[in-house]
């Protein structure tokens, strides 16, 4: 079971004038997760970045990408999260 809890770091951003939401975060292990939703597009990307285990012989890192369509009303808007921010 996951308890959660293992966010070491958060930013989110918005950007108006191309209506984007980004929310990035970083993992005790080191996953770097990046989620982007454009607006004008319809369209969700998530990004994965995870560490390699050298012990496992694993490389470095690993990149995954998921792009997904999203209906505009499934989140808060680029506009709402730019106005929290301030």
């Amino acid at each position: 079971m996951h308890k959660g809890g293992d966010v070491v770091q958060e930013n989110i951003t918005a950007n108006v004038a191309q209506d984007v939401v980004t929310l990035e975060f970083q993992r005790n292990d080191g996953t770097l997760i990046t989620q982007l939703i454009d607006f004008s597009r319809e369209v969700q990307i998530l990004k994965a970045l995870v560490l390699g285990e050298e012990e496992r012989g694993q490389s470095q890192y690993q990149v995954m990408c998921f792009v997904t369509h999203i209906s505009k009303e499934e989140f808060i808007s680029s506009d709402a999260i730019s106005k929290l921010r301030q």
